[in-house]
């Protein structure tokens, strides 16, 4: 039972819609903008390399040609480690410290050369995506070899202590390697746990569709057919015999369906195989409905799985006239076999459409894409239509395109109602 939601719930679901429509488009904007700043953020400290190498203006009146190299590879982990998952942070971060080991190690004269100052900030501004990317824990222990890093380069340049600076910085490059294994192996666990997730979501979905097309097909066969009984129950009572006896039956398939189901689950083999095209006369036979099928080519030919998504497809469009059509006289489904796809053509001429608030037509729709076909489902003339195009081979064609409909399903097969 559906209960009616106020004004102000259906306000908040409107809203809460939105949001999440808006969702991907705000994040893509802000991403953006994020690129656009570092990108900027990056150029900058290239500039400032070169003045440092052309002027010393920042760090003494070395000019050696090292300097602007080491302010370039600085500047360009700095601007690869932005989009980076957290394994691949923590080896920027590894890089970093490593670069600032061999501007230590690397002499001039009597001293380790200084670090040019670009590079130091583009080392620390570094801290930047370990902060926002791999969260407080992990982000102080990269951020404080990072840190180590800097003031060891201009601990060993003030007090020339070579080994000092070169002990300090391999510390942190030993921290910032065991931080950077520990974040890899949690972060292959949680790729793992999304992984099950994510199939455990997937099998539940399938589940869903698989009992609203094996089950929920009969289960709405037996309310019709009760309401029909209970129509007639006064004024032809010796109706209702019959009417009962279709519904045992009906009652009978439903439990057939769901150990149908249950079947699919369990197997895998070929016994398990979903119905297919020649299911098709006997689920038109367990109607109802004044249906007349016709196959035309080759129709037993086509791969299980296309065959499978043709007899759903009739099963969906007849559950609909069943469920919504009114004053149906004819039911006509067609199923036209060509070289390379098979077409589904479901046509009444009651009125009356599918509502809104089920899943079968999603479902469909689902169904139909899985296998690379289209399927449209509208208003014709008098009547309603749901066509489908499964391909087998090359690609077909749009389905709610009548003229394609038309031309691709052989010698006017499917013929477009007026």
């Amino acid at each position: 039972m559906r209960l009616p939601l106020s004004a102000d719930a259906r306000r908040g679901t409107r809203n809460a819609h939105r949001r999440l429509r808006l969702a991907p488009v705000l994040e893509d904007r802000t991403r953006a903008r994020v690129v656009a700043a570092w990108s900027l953020t990056a150029a900058a400290l290239l500039v400032l390399g070169v003045i440092d190498v052309l002027s010393g203006q920042f760090s003494g009146s070395d000019n050696s040609p090292l300097r602007l190299v080491w302010s370039v590879a600085a500047c360009a982990l700095l601007l690869a480690s932005w989009g980076l998952r957290p394994r691949a942070l923590a080896l920027v971060v590894v890089l970093q410290v490593a670069l600032a080991l061999g501007a230590a190690l690397l002499p001039r004269g009597d001293a380790p050369l200084p670090f040019p100052f670009a590079a130091s900030v583009a080392l620390l501004a570094t801290l930047t995506p370990v902060v926002l990317r791999v969260g407080r824990p992990r982000s102080w222990a990269l951020g404080v070899p990072l840190v180590l890093a800097v003031a060891a380069q201009a601990l060993g340049a003030e007090v020339g202590d070579l080994a000092f600076t070169v002990l300090a910085l391999v510390l942190a490059q030993a921290t910032a390697l065991f931080v950077a294994a520990g974040s890899y192996l949690r972060s292959t666990a949680a790729a793992r746990r999304e992984q099950v997730d994510r199939t455990r979501a997937a099998d539940r979905a399938e589940l869903a569709r698989d009992l609203h097309d094996y089950v929920a097909h009969h289960v709405t066969g037996i309310v019709v057919q009760a309401q029909g009984a209970a129509a007639v129950a006064r004024t032809h009572p010796e109706l209702v015999v019959t009417a009962l006896g279709d519904i045992e039956r009906a009652g009978a398939e439903a439990v057939h369906a769901m150990r149908r189901v249950v079947g699919l689950l369990r197997d895998t083999g070929p016994d398990a195989q979903a119905p297919g095209v020649a299911d098709l006369p006997d689920l038109v036979a367990r109607s109802g409905l004044p249906v007349a099928l016709e196959l035309a080519g080759p129709v037993g030919g086509v791969p299980a799985q296309v065959g499978a998504a043709a007899h759903r497809v009739v099963m969906e469009a007849l559950t609909n006239v069943r469920k919504h059509g009114r004053g149906v006289t004819r039911v006509e489904v067609l199923l036209v076999a060509v070289d390379h796809g098979l077409g589904v053509q479901v046509t009444d001429d009651g009125a009356g459409s599918p509502g809104g608030g089920g899943f079968g037509l999603l479902g469909l729709r689902e169904r139909v894409t899985a296998v690379g076909g289209t399927l449209f489902a509208g208003a014709r003339g008098p009547g309603w239509v749901v066509r489908a195009w499964l391909p087998t081979g090359q690609a077909g064609f749009d389905a709610g395109d009548d003229r394609l409909a038309t031309r691709s399903f052989t010698a006017g097969a499917l013929e477009d109602r007026p």
